[in-house]
C-alpha cells in the first residue's frame, strides 16, 4: 500500500465504523417492515438517507474541502438518519409493532445460528471481494487510487439502494411459496424488471457524476480523466447489481443459501486471481473495475442458471406427478 494513504484511510475507516451499528439495524428494521407489506416507509427512509449522503458529500467535500474524511462523515450521517427514519416512521406511536428492548433466550440464538450461518457466509464473502478490489486500488499510483475512491463512494451508495429488492423478494416469494398460489414466476419477473429499471437509473446517476460533474466528487482536476474511464464500468455493474440482489433473494427464499455460499467462495478466489494478473501485468484502475464487473456478470450467470434449473426440475417433478396420477386414473377406467 502507499504509505501516504495510510493516515487518510485510517481516519476514513474510523468514521465509517461509526455507521456499522446503524447499518445492521437498518437491515433488521427494513425486513420487519417488508414482512408487514409496508414498502412506503423503507422507500422514504432510504430516499432520505441517500439524499442526505449526496448533499453532505457535495457540501463537505466540495464546499468545505474536507476530502475523503468529509465523504465518510456524510455517509455515516446518512446511514444514521436512515435508521432513525425507519424507527420513527415504521415503528413509532400508532404502528402495529412497537420496538422494545428484550434479551432473547438460548433457544433463539441456536436457531438463529443455524438459519443464518450460510447467509452470513455469503455476506462476508461478498465483502471479501470488495476488500480485494479496494486493496488492489491501493497498489496503484496515488492519482488512480484517489480517482477510484471518489467514484467508489458513490457506487457503493447506488449499489446498496437495490438491497431492499432482495428483502422484498424474500418476503413476498416466501408467501407465494407458502400459499402455493402459483404466482412465483410472475413475481420474480416483475422484481427483475424493477431491478433493471432501478439499475439503469443509479447507473446513469453514478456514471453521469463521474463524467459530467467530476468536480462534485473530487476537487483535483488531475483526477478527472481517470474518473472518466471508470464511468462505463460503474454504469454496467450497477445495471447488474439489482438483478443479482433479486436472484439472491429467490435462492434464499427456496432454502438454497448454501449454493450462494459455495459459489461466493469460487468467486472470491476468481477475483483474487484476476486482480493478481491485473497488477502483475501492469494494468491500471480500469482493469480493476473491469474485474469487479466480471464478478457481477459471473454472479448473475450463476444465480440465474441455478434458479432456472431449479424451476425446470420443479416443473418436471410436477409434470411427472400429473402423468402418474393421470396414468393411475386411466388404469382405473380400463379395469372398470
Amino acid at each position: 500500500a502507499l504509505p501516504g494513504l495510510i493516515g487518510p484511510a485510517t481516519a476514513y475507516a474510523r468514521v465509517r465504523g461509526l455507521a456499522v451499528p446503524a447499518a445492521l439495524a437498518t437491515v433488521v428494521l427494513q425486513g420487519g417492515l417488508l414482512a408487514q407489506k409496508d414498502l412506503k416507509t423503507p422507500l422514504i427512509a432510504i430516499g432520505g438517507s441517500v439524499l442526505l449522503n449526496i448533499v453532505g458529500d457535495v457540501f463537505l467535500v466540495s464546499v468545505c474541502g474536507m476530502g475523503l474524511l468529509g465523504s465518510a462523515y456524510a455517509t455515516t450521517a446518512g446511514v444514521w438518519i436512515g435508521v432513525a427514519l425507519l424507527a420513527w416512521l415504521g415503528y413509532g406511536k400508532g404502528k402495529n409493532i412497537r420496538l422494545r428492548w428484550a434479551i432473547p433466550g438460548r433457544k433463539f440464538w441456536v436457531n438463529f445460528a443455524k438459519a443464518s450461518a450460510a447467509l452470513c457466509s455469503v455476506s462476508l464473502l461478498n465483502n471479501a471481494s470488495f476488500f480485494l478490489v479496494q486493496a488492489a486500488s491501493t497498489q496503484l499510483d496515488v492519482a488512480s487510487c484517489a480517482a477510484h475512491q471518489a467514484v467508489w463512494a458513490v457506487w457503493q451508495v447506488c449499489a446498496m439502494a437495490g438491497f431492499p429488492l432482495q428483502q422484498a423478494t424474500q418476503v413476498f416469494l416466501t408467501k407465494e411459496l407458502t400459499t402455493n398460489s402459483g404466482g412465483e414466476r410472475s413475481l420474480i419477473t416483475m422484481l427483475l424488471k424493477i431491478a433493471t429499471v432501478a439499475g439503469l437509473f443509479v447507473g446513469v446517476l453514478c456514471a453521469g457524476l463521474a463524467v459530467a460533474a467530476p468536480g462534485l466528487l473530487a476537487r483535483d482536476p488531475t483526477l478527472w480523466p481517470a474518473m472518466f474511464t471508470l464511468a462505463p464500468w460503474a454504469f454496467l455493474s450497477l445495471v447488474i447489481v439489482g438483478m443479482v440482489f433479486v436472484l439472491d433473494g429467490v435462492l434464499m427464499s427456496t432454502q438454497d443459501a448454501g449454493f450462494l455460499a459455495i459459489s461466493q467462495v469460487v468467486n472470491v478466489a476468481g477475483v483474487a486471481g484476476a486482480l493478481y494478473l491485473v497488477l502483475s501485468s501492469g494494468h491500471g484502475i480500469s482493469a480493476v473495475w473491469g474485474t469487479m464487473l466480471l464478478l457481477y456478470v459471473a454472479r448473475l450467470a450463476e444465480t440465474a442458471t441455478r434458479v432456472g434449473l431449479r424451476g425446470c426440475s420443479k416443473r418436471q417433478r410436477k409434470n411427472r406427478a400429473v402423468r402418474t396420477r393421470g396414468g393411475g386414473a386411466a388404469a382405473v377406467r380400463l379395469s372398470s
